[in-house]
């Protein structure tokens, strides 16, 4: 890991990255400590697919804010692993790359154990990672994830997606907000694909095929505390196809709000409060 002075605010904390070196490749890691925190166990910030910790600034520098070490992993198409071929079960080998970034960063900044918020497609690999590592995940608060609406398909997902995009640019503009101009949102999009078009390809097809339900069962049993979070404005993976698919045994809670698929951070002040509310309520159910 590099080794350079640690800024001391919370923003300089942001925008001071760590590079760890991992079977060859380097993966960023954003790490935002509070001056007092009021728990031990760091909260990780898995943003979803072609997104990076810089999309989820407003979420990072919040939980910091509210006295929880919060961190970010940005490996976009995951790490070579060594993972065993049975976990091809679990998920495609293209999730299971990202698997591996996030608990070998974790390794390397010798962390034991995290909750998370996973946004969308991270709701696949850091699902399983919990599967496969019970005693480094103990808390996940799930927001409009992937894998959760039942049977789907490559082409479905594309058009929803690029409606969603097309969708916020529309309602940014009507009220006004500040938010990524539609051809840079596409711009980024594009610049994600042409780096591993392959990779990607395979990263769409795990989005559309894997099913993490049964996962989730197993891991409340196990007694890992799980919370969704579904905008019912949501395109991408649509709160009523997933209300048919969950059951009480698969969370410990479900939050209905009023959002798109992408609010979480472009809306994060109105997403934050409800996600800290998630982790606050899963520690207190754990410390009874």
């Amino acid at each position: 890991m590099e080794n350079q002075e640690r800024p001391k605010t919370i923003e300089e904390q942001f925008e001071h990255r760590e590079t760890v070196e991992l079977y060859g490749g380097k993966v960023e890691v954003v790490d935002v400590s509070p001056e007092r925190p009021k728990t031990k166990v760091p909260v990780v910030v898995a943003p979803g697919w072609s997104a990076s910790p810089d999309d989820f600034r407003g979420n990072i520098i919040a939980l910091a804010q509210s006295g929880r070490r919060a961190i970010s992993v940005h490996a976009p198409h995951g790490i070579e692993h060594e993972l065993p071929e049975e976990h091809n079960k679990l998920l495609p080998d293209a999730e299971l790359r990202k698997v591996a970034a996030l608990v070998n960063s974790l390794e390397m900044k010798d962390i034991d154990t995290v909750d998370v918020v996973a946004h969308s497609e991270a709701a696949l690999f850091s699902t399983v990672a919990a599967y496969l590592y019970p005693e480094r995940f103990r808390n996940l608060v799930l927001v409009n994830p992937a894998g959760l609406i039942g049977e789907d398909n490559i082409a479905r997902l594309m058009v929803s997606f690029s409606a969603e995009v097309v969708r916020q640019t529309i309602e940014d503009i009507r009220e006004k907000r500040i938010g990524k101009p539609f051809f840079q949102t596409l711009g980024e999009i594009t610049g994600y694909i042409s780096k591993k078009p392959l990779q990607v390809v395979r990263e769409i097809l795990a989005m559309s095929n894997s099913q993490i339900h049964e996962i989730l069962r197993e891991l409340k049993q196990r007694g890992t505390g799980i919370s969704i979070v579904s905008g019912n404005r949501d395109l991408v993976f649509p709160t009523k196809k997933m209300k048919g698919v969950l059951s009480p045994d698969m969370f410990s809670g479900f939050y209905e709000v009023a959002g798109r698929h992408n609010d979480v951070y472009t809306k994060s002040h109105e997403y934050n409060p409800l996600i800290m509310g998630a982790l606050d309520k899963m520690e207190e159910e754990r410390d009874k």
